[in-house]
């Protein structure tokens, strides 16, 4: 990902702070997969040479396009990066998050248009991850992207929070088994219900619940959980159904 450096000043302050701005980049992109790829896991690539962000060794391109979630952050790196530093209201990081936002729902309004009045139109349905989908029975649980939601009007807010939830990702994949990750990440991310995880996995409600939890705690209880005491992912209420 390289934005037209001819577009933006070159002694940006951003730019001066490499760690604080891979940061940044780091929460865009997770926003950006949020809206555009609900249920995708991905971390960033940080360099060219890295590995593929999914596990299939692809990257995923939104329907009717070509436009994949790197395109887009590219997009919006390229629009923070020419917001002029006197302007600025709040943080960098907050600014960040609406830019974003906005790019990944103009990109997917862009697909909209495009699989409009075609044959595509009844093979795909886009809605981003910031609604709430709902599993085959009707009994999608809260994910983790739901949580605080008092907090989601405040972008520097939702920052801090989405940081918090890249790092519990990789301490995840770190301290579960794959087994347990499929099913903490369905559940704890993606909003997957109980009965439908355990439906897919081939196993009984119980057992995917007694799973999610035994990780859950794994997870709380470790040193590197990065939720504090008043950010903690408690057990929610189900959302009312629509």
């Amino acid at each position: 990902m390289a934005p037209n450096s001819e577009a933006f000043d070159l002694e940006h302050p951003l730019l001066a702070e490499r760690s604080r701005l891979e940061k940044i980049l780091d929460v865009m992109y997770a926003k950006i997969q949020k809206v555009l790829f609900p249920g995708n896991s991905a971390r960033r690539r940080r360099t060219a040479a890295s590995p593929s962000n999914n596990a299939s060794g692809t990257e995923d391109i939104l329907a009717g396009t070509a436009t994949s979630a790197e395109d887009v952050l590219s997009e919006a790196l390229s629009a923070l990066l020419q917001y002029p530093p006197e302007r600025l209201e709040g943080t960098w990081e907050g600014l960040a998050v609406r830019i974003a936002r906005n790019k990944a729902v103009s990109a997917l309004r862009t697909a909209e248009t495009g699989l409009r009045g075609t044959r595509h139109r009844e093979q795909f349905h886009l809605v981003s991850g910031d609604l709430r989908r709902k599993g085959s029975d009707g009994e999608t649980e809260p994910s983790i992207f739901e949580t605080l939601s008092s907090n989601w009007g405040d972008p520097e807010a939702e920052f801090f929070i989405l940081q918090d939830v890249l790092k519990l990702r990789d301490l995840a994949r770190e301290a579960l088994s794959d087994r347990d990750q499929d099913i903490f990440f369905a559940i704890h991310f993606d909003g997957d219900s109980r009965r439908e995880v355990a439906r897919r996995l081939g196993l009984t409600s119980q057992r995917v619940g007694q799973v999610y939890n035994t990780a859950l705690s794994v997870l709380e209880t470790h040193p590197d959980y990065p939720f504090t005491t008043h950010t903690k992912i408690e057990r929610l209420p189900r959302r009312r159904k629509r």
